[in-house]
This record gives structure tokens, C-alpha cells and sequence, in this order.
């Protein structure tokens, strides 16, 4: 498994995750939030 498919399986699992506590998380909030914290990394 390449590490795109891995961060994009990771993704995918906080998504779902995520959206059953509240729907109104999209994949692209997801999307916004694991980019912001790529950026945040020391």
C-alpha cells in the first residue's frame, strides 16, 4: 500500500466516523481539516 493510499484510506475511515455523529461533515471538510494539519507538522 503506497502512503497516498494509506492517507487516503485515513481519510476515508475519519470520515465515516465523523459523519455519523454529525452529518454535516462532508469529505471535503475532512479533506480541509487533514490539510491544515499537514501544515501544521513541525
Amino acid at each position: 500500500m503506497t502512503e497516498e493510499q494509506k492517507e487516503e484510506q485515513r481519510r476515508s475511515f475519519a470520515f465515516g466516523n465523523t459523519n455519523i455523529e454529525n452529518a454535516r461533515i462532508t469529505r471535503r471538510t475532512v479533506d480541509e481539516a487533514a490539510s491544515e494539519l499537514e501544515t501544521a507538522k513541525p
